[in-house]
């Protein structure tokens, strides 16, 4: 709640909105063969899995954790 009162809706609603476009590119959604829900479950939680531990390396090599496209080099 502080932080809708402190930056206004406006603000927060536009950064929700951005950060789900950029996990809908980064995941490829509109890409999606799942032929059943929960297939579509495990393919979004494994990719989530994958996006938080290229995070984590980042995070321990000292390195901006949202730059994830060259994390393991």
């Amino acid at each position: 709640r502080d932080l809708v009162r402190s930056r206004g809706l406006g603000d927060v609603y536009k950064r929700q909105e951005t950060l789900f476009s950029q996990l809908n590119d980064q995941f490829l959604m509109i890409r999606n063969y799942a032929k059943q829900p929960i297939g579509l479950f495990t393919r979004i939680a494994a990719k989530v899995s994958a996006l938080t531990v290229l995070q984590y390396v980042n995070y321990v090599n000292h390195r901006k954790i949202g730059q994830v496209k060259y994390a393991l080099i």
